[in-house]
């Protein structure tokens, strides 16, 4: 599950990991933080000086960067796993429900 986020970072490639990249850029931290930063006018904006001075906490090395990112994504997959689980038991517990509801199946 991603959170779009109306801020792209630019990528410097000695001093970040890709992957943390993408974990940041789809996370809702740096969407709170620049919903935080919202001019409210009649059109939302953030203006150009907020842009520039937005900053984004970096581990210090890319060794832990790219270690954070994997952690990050295998939750993600696991979250992903545990709601396909979810629906196929939502999905199995609803045809019993009909089965029942039809007296098809009958509890005794």
């Amino acid at each position: 599950m991603t959170v779009e986020s109306p801020i792209k970072t630019k990528r410097r490639l000695s001093l970040s990991d890709s992957g943390f990249e993408c974990e940041v850029d789809g996370s809702t931290w740096l969407g709170s933080a620049s919903r935080a930063t919202l001019t409210i006018t009649a059109i939302p904006h953030i203006s150009p000086g907020d842009i520039r001075n937005f900053r984004v906490p970096l581990p210090p090395t890319i060794d832990e960067q790219a270690a954070i990112a994997e952690v990050l994504s295998d939750m993600d997959a696991e979250i992903a796993a545990f709601e396909r689980r979810r629906e196929k038991t939502s999905m199995l517990k609803q045809g019993m429900m009909q089965e029942l509801l039809t007296g098809r199946t009958r509890l005794i």
